[in-house]
């Protein structure tokens, strides 16, 4: 149930006749993340957490940005993938020397 009030809330959110906070948008998408990583649909977790930080790049909000690389450790952790799981870490250390 949650998914497709969150999924209907990002299909609002990229609906350009609506001006939204690209902030809520990437929220959003971290929020489905969560949920797509408690339902160990880890693909689909490493989408939308990756489309958060599209998002978070039109505007710098780093602790948007910071929850959606966390989202991707967790994710690439539990598929196993440590390259990708190194290329996040060093960006999560980075925006906490930021």
């Amino acid at each position: 149930m949650a998914e497709k009030y969150l999924l209907e809330a990002q299909k609002i959110y990229e609906n350009k006749k609506y001006n939204i906070d690209p902030a809520n948008k990437a929220q959003t998408l971290n929020e489905l993340s969560r949920l797509y990583i408690l339902k160990r649909d880890y693909q689909k977790a490493i989408e939308s957490a990756t489309r958060s930080l599209e998002f978070e790049k039109l505007h710098s909000y780093p602790l948007v940005r910071k929850k959606s690389y966390e989202f991707l450790l967790q994710a690439y952790l539990e598929i196993g993938d440590n390259e990708s799981r190194n290329f996040i870490e060093i960006n999560i250390l980075f925006l906490t020397i930021v």
